[in-house]
């Protein structure tokens, strides 16, 4: 399998885990690896939310979370 990291670690781990071919514990870490990068997004400030390490896909969606830090 070719795998160019041109896009970003989340597109890479998403590639690995779509990938049938590779091993099942390859794709099981490429999955702990994308709930690692998720569960670490952190809160600039109290009404934004930092996507400098979210999918590009997910930049578009307006996320509403100043009521979890008040």
């Amino acid at each position: 399998m070719y795998v160019t990291v041109d896009n970003g670690i989340w597109e890479l781990a998403f590639t690995v885990v779509l990938d049938h071919t590779e091993a099942s514990i390859v794709r099981e870490n490429a999955v702990q690896l994308l709930a690692n990068l998720a569960g670490h997004i952190a809160p600039l400030c109290s009404d934004k939310l930092s996507t400098s390490n979210v999918l590009p896909a997910l930049k578009k969606v307006k996320l509403n979370i100043g009521h979890m830090y008040k």
